[in-house]
């Protein structure tokens, strides 16, 4: 006979669609008495989710002997059900030595979020399952709105996050704690869950007493509250996406153009600006408000050519049409190639480049996708190469050099823009910007016979 909760935690991992039929799920196992539970549930009901289980446990090297105490335990529990099991230990100490600043709270999270991706690699698993449960939930929400997050902070624990799951999200403590109880599931208890050394404890063992007493069910209600923000969420997120789609991501970079931005409502913009910034940074930091305030100004204002910084390394800047974000900015990479034999092809990350001699003119030449240069004007060897901050030339049609980045930054497209590459002879003329324009230097006037022939295919990548 199926238990309440049973009926309850199956119930909502059917609502969420967490397990599909045939899938291998790692559960990841501190040893604590939610996640044994967790355990010990799925794998009482594995045959009716129709999947198959793997355990995994990480020592984080920070409780002496306790954690090999708590492998052994976990190991004993799987081999009993005939559970695969994996086990790694961590230096969580000399990790945090190797990256100043880090709590150990922070340094445990990220060494935890490393090896579960390593687990689920070594296991070709499917999803991997976490038991965080509804206390964690509200402990959560209160924890990050005392640090002024926003929506998108409040739903860091969603049932389902990409290959996370957690089937018990919408379960209390107490109701883990019974089902611990019947069913006599062994696990172990992790002193730093008594001890107020963090956040999260301090305000489990002081505010939630409190809020107890004046709701006695405060995680419903934090439990509604998480759900009504969950449908708000899903529109901005939805819209947010449209925007990721028109956005160029290459090499650690993400263009988008300034119109897509402006013609848009802000809560919209402000909550892409978060998720671009997020993303690029090394630590997965959002921007402060503050920042984000000071881009919303610049991009209502007229001026161009400017940088907002962000922490961990991240930089916002205006060029022409174009907003970019980077770590490193039209990098002074070397990347460059000498061209002394026709035909020549060469692959790009922004496309494929053909050189050859030809004799007539095509009737398809646009100056820059495809173009034309007199022999008798350009000094071999070429060479292809990155565009520089410095590089000038004179554009076709012109009589006045220009920046070729400022150039490009107004004529280019976004995927050509953000791995722009000038092709020059051996006098350092700049002869052709692939995709943008060709040179004035390479104006014709109806005697030559021989000409150099250039051609551009694109490739693109945009939302990736």
């Amino acid at each position: 006979m199926t238990s309440a909760f049973a009926e309850k935690v199956l119930r909502f991992i059917e609502e969420y669609k967490m397990i599909k039929p045939g899938e291998r799920i790692l559960v990841a196992v501190s040893g604590g008495k939610d996640s044994m539970a967790l355990l010990h549930f799925l794998s009482e009901n594995a045959v009716s989710l129709e999947c198959e289980l793997v355990a995994a446990n990480l020592d984080h090297g920070l409780r002496g002997s306790e954690g090999q105490l708590e492998a052994k335990m976990i190991r004993a529990f799987c081999e009993k059900r005939k559970i695969p099991f994996y086990h790694k230990m961590a230096d969580v100490r000399k990790f945090m030595l190797e990256n100043r600043g880090l709590s150990p709270e922070e340094a445990a999270r990220l060494k935890r979020l490393e090896f579960l991706n390593s687990a689920k690699t070594f296991f070709k698993a499917d999803k991997v399952a976490i038991a965080h449960h509804l206390n964690d939930l509200a402990e959560t929400i209160l924890m990050r709105l005392i640090r002024g997050t926003g929506l998108k902070g409040l739903l860091g624990m969603k049932p389902v996050d990409g290959f996370i799951i957690r089937p018990f999200l919408s379960t209390t403590v107490h109701d883990i704690k019974d089902y611990v109880t019947i069913n006599m599931i062994p696990f172990s208890s992790d002193k730093t869950n008594v001890i107020e050394d963090f956040d999260r404890n301090f305000i489990r063992h002081r505010i939630t007493p409190l809020l107890r007493q004046l709701n006695p069910a405060y995680e419903r209600a934090f439990w509604r509250f998480f759900l009504n923000t969950l449908e708000d969420y899903g529109f901005l997120e939805k819209n947010v996406a449209e925007l990721m789609k028109l956005t160029l991501w290459i090499n650690g970079q993400a263009l988008v153009e300034k119109e897509a931005l402006i013609s848009r409502e802000w809560p919209v913009v402000a909550e892409y600006l978060r998720t671009v910034v997020q993303r690029l940074s090394r630590k997965g930091y959002p921007p402060t408000r503050e920042r984000i305030m000071a881009l919303k100004k610049l991009l209502r204002s007229p001026r161009n050519g400017w940088t907002i910084q962000f922490s961990d390394g991240v930089d916002c800047v205006s060029k022409g049409k174009y907003i970019i974000f980077h770590n490193e900015l039209f990098s002074t990479s070397s990347w460059s190639k000498k061209i002394e034999t026709f035909p020549s092809s060469i692959e790009m990350e922004s496309g494929k480049v053909w050189i050859d001699i030809v004799k007539d003119i095509p009737e398809s030449m646009d100056g820059s996708d495809i173009a034309v240069c007199p022999i008798s004007v350009v000094r071999m060897p070429l060479l292809l190469r990155k565009a520089l901050e410095s590089d000038k030339f004179v554009p076709f049609g012109l009589h006045s050099s220009k920046s070729v980045i400022s150039l490009a930054a107004h004529e280019a497209p976004p995927d050509v823009f953000l791995n722009l590459m000038v092709l020059e002879d051996s006098k350092g003329r700049i002869l052709w910007i692939p995709g943008v324009r060709v040179s004035e230097h390479c104006r014709f006037c109806g005697e030559e016979n021989e000409f150099l022939l250039f051609r551009f295919e694109r490739r693109s990548t945009r939302g990736t």
